[in-house]
């Protein structure tokens, strides 16, 4: 290795002379400077992640935490892994926030070494792996359970290891080895085969056929194990007969493409405490799964409903004997049920509870959840009441006023004969109690509506919200199209162009629309969601899902400033935060700072005064935004700023302009 002279360039690539840099010391040596700046970088992007995307995080993790149970003593350290991951996997724009903050902040590192080690980083990747060796400066070799690949990974915190342990994290790369992100978890080597077995089952359950997009995909779930250990299957609880077992075993694979695993998993935790209680003589197990089943259905809110004589005819049993078990069961599991049924009750009010807004005392989100819950129910349950009426009076011929009148008044009243309800309206009716609800249940909801009638818009609409793979989710939103399109037809659309939202039925194909628009531009296919954009105005001329802010924006990002200045004109909205901070936008962007740009500015601090110090980073947009706003109000400020943020910051010259105010 060639000696470094004292007046040499440093290696550590500082740009100094050695004797000025690492050679001031023999303890600093270059490496530990470089590791001491790449665990400064992973706080940086820490930190980036939760003021850039902490909404769009908490609410991807949060359905998670909700999936998988996780109890409240263990959220903390769940949250913190699951955010590590999600930050290097969890697309926004098209882009990992990983990729964010490479493009955005990988040039202001000084050393050379640590901006050629960071654009690397986006190739991050979770791992689970064996402890092959370690030597006393924390460099391990890791050997991954999937790949056998061989792995150099430095530990850059002081956190001891097992040689011959297993460990789960995500590898960032640094150099010719590797660092985990942040940190890890590591098991005793006594619980390395068992835990690699188990991961390897979570692997085949998965129906993933490439072990890297498993572990991307499923990483929460992988550390659900790691962290509380593999849930006793059937065969691993102590049964008072071979019977017991057996019944546990057909139901968890009758059960296997109705459920989720931590339904079956009830299922048979409910059937071994009956085992226990009752010990029954088994002699017909079918019996008894079909009766479980049934307890499923009654207990869980979003269930299948099937009835005694369907399963009792699926299953070729009686449906006497099946309501005399499902008597039976429901009474010596009474203590269980009642218990089960109290924490189910008081899930909803706890899962706020720690996401609270802690904000300044200009403003604070309360009760955000309730507000937006109410005002989503609101607005469903009057489409819901519009949609009965239109169905009701299309095929009515009123003569007079008074006969409508007279109508409508018996409608308000529920008074007359009560029509029987076609599929079609059955599932739309389903969809409305869907988009009412959340989790699991709204899911459950959106599919039985699609079992009663496919050509169901909002059933796809709902499953492509919910879906976190980026292709299913085009697919579902195109075929939520193209079922909306076959309902109504290419006539009738063509004939109702422009006043298409006034037709109620029309409603979940027009969201179809605007929902695939939105990911088209959520994705970076900028051309293809202006033309969604431009044809929903078109459909609608007045606008009523508000697409013309997003296809400002969609303009602005695209160069299109004509197009998107006559927008303004189209709509003149100078009234609100919209239109008056927009019409400054554009004309920067157009002709730079003008008389009329500061005229414009003028008016717009006059309509709205509170926009600047959000655009400009002196307040923080709040995790949660306000469901409604007046206009003036420091809420229109809030969601302005937030939907308008990327074209503002992503410019210097227009926050120098708006912070001169002149």
């Amino acid at each position: 290795m060639k000696k470094i002279g004292r007046n040499d360039l440093c290696p550590c690539g500082s740009g100094k002379k050695y004797k000025n840099c690492c050679g001031k010391s023999n303890v600093i040596t270059m490496e530990s400077l470089i590791e001491k700046e790449l665990m400064n970088v992973q706080v940086d992007l820490l930190k980036f992640a939760l003021e850039n995307y902490e909404e769009e995080v908490n609410e991807f993790i949060a359905d998670w935490i909700e999936d998988l149970d996780i109890p409240e003593e263990a959220l903390e350290m769940f949250y913190f892994f699951t955010l590590v991951w999600a930050i290097t996997d969890f697309e926004i724009y098209g882009k990992t926030i990983l990729e964010h903050f490479i493009d955005k902040k990988g040039s202001k590192w000084n050393r050379p070494r640590i901006r050629n080690i960071l654009p690397t980083w986006s190739q991050a990747k979770p791992s689970v792996a064996i402890i092959e060796e370690q030597d006393e400066n924390q460099l391990l070799t890791l050997e991954d359970i999937f790949t056998n690949e061989i792995k150099k990974v430095k530990v850059l915190e002081d956190h001891p290891v097992e040689t011959g342990g297993i460990v789960v994290g995500i590898l960032l790369p640094a150099g010719e080895i590797f660092i985990f992100f942040t940190s890890f978890i590591d098991l005793p080597a006594g619980l390395t085969e068992k835990v690699k077995k188990g991961v390897y089952q979570l692997f085949e359950k998965s129906d993933e056929g490439n072990p890297n997009e498993f572990l991307s995909t499923f990483y929460p779930e992988i550390l659900h194990f790691f962290i509380f250990g593999p849930n006793p299957a059937a065969e691993d609880l102590e049964w008072l007969s071979p019977k017991h077992l057996e019944v546990a075993q057909e139901f968890q694979d009758y059960m296997e493409d109705i459920y989720d695993e931590v339904i079956i998993k009830l299922g048979v935790y409910l059937w071994h405490q009956y085992c226990l209680k009752k010990n029954p003589k088994v002699m017909k197990p079918s019996v008894y799964v079909a009766t479980l089943r049934y307890l499923i259905d009654q207990f869980i809110p979003y269930g299948e409903w099937v009835t005694q004589n369907e399963l009792a005819e699926e299953f070729g049993i009686s449906s006497s004997s099946l309501s005399a078990k499902y008597r039976d069961m429901e009474k010596v599991l009474k203590e269980e049920l009642d218990e089960l049924e109290e924490k189910l009750a008081n899930s909803a009010d706890e899962m706020y509870d720690d996401f609270q807004h802690e904000g300044d005392d200009e403003f604070l989100v309360e009760n955000f959840a309730e507000e937006e819950d109410s005002f989503i129910n609101s607005r469903f349950s009057m489409e819901r009441e519009l949609l009965r009426l239109e169905n009701e009076t299309s095929n009515r011929d009123f003569e007079t006023m008074d006969d409508i009148q007279t109508f409508l008044n018996q409608q308000v009243n529920q008074q007359g004969a009560k029509r029987i309800l076609s599929n079609k309206e059955k599932a739309q009716e389903l969809l409305y109690d869907a988009y009412e609800s959340t989790g699991n249940k709204r899911i459950e909801l959106a599919k039985k509506a699609l079992k009663l009638y496919p050509n169901s818009p909002d059933a796809y609409n709902i499953l492509a919200e919910l879906e976190l793979n980026v292709v299913k989710e085009e697919k579902l939103l195109l075929k939520a199209i193209e079922v909306g399109e076959k309902e109504l037809g290419k006539k009738f659309i063509e004939e109702n162009k422009g006043y298409l939202w006034g037709i109620v039925s029309t409603r979940p194909y027009m969201r179809a629309k605007y929902n695939y628009a939105v990911f088209l531009h959520e994705t970076d296919r900028l051309a293809e969601a202006i033309r969604q954009y431009e044809e929903l105005l078109q459909l609608d001329l007045n606008d009523n899902q508000g697409v013309r802010y997003e296809l400002f924006i969609a303009y602005v990002e695209s160069g299109l400033f004509k197009k998107a200045e006559a927008l303004l004109k189209k709509y003149n909205e100078t009234t609100t935060a919209n239109g008056a901070y927009n019409l400054v936008l554009i004309e920067l962007l157009q002709n730079g700072v003008t008389n009329k740009a500061k005229q414009l500015l003028k008016k717009a601090k006059q309509q709205n005064p509170y926009v600047p110090d959000y655009l400009l980073g002196k307040k923080d947009i709040p995790m949660y935004l306000p469901s409604h706003y007046q206009l003036g109000s420091e809420s229109e400020a809030i969601i302005y700023a937030d939907n308008h943020w990327t074209l503002w910051a992503g410019n210097p010259k227009l926050l120098d302009f708006l912070k001169k105010g002149k």
